[in-house]
């Protein structure tokens, strides 16, 4: 049987926020996130995000990004129609 190991890697980016965000509704703060991943990518490429996710100091030096396999979250057949498995951040994930 062919199977689907599903994980979740959390990432981060530092950026400055506008002066006004603390005014801002949380649809606004979620579309002006949104808009800064989106701008990275369009710019810097999906390097930056692969680095944005990466859980390894000095992975410049090293040429690795991850200092150990992510831990699975969900195992899912039938192209993700039928979960055989799956973890409690994984249920809240997909609600």
């Amino acid at each position: 049987m062919k199977v689907e190991l599903r994980f979740l890697q959390p990432g981060l980016i530092k950026a400055d926020a506008p002066e006004d965000f603390d005014s801002f509704s949380d649809k606004e703060k979620e579309e002006w996130g949104n808009k800064v991943l989106q701008d990275l990518k369009t710019n810097s490429g999906d390097f930056a995000l692969i680095e944005a996710m990466s859980n390894l100091a000095g992975f410049l030096s090293t040429g690795e990004f991850f200092d150990v396999a992510p831990t699975v979250d969900a195992i899912q057949a039938k192209h993700g129609e039928e979960t055989l498995f799956q973890t409690e951040e994984w249920r809240a994930y997909v609600g």
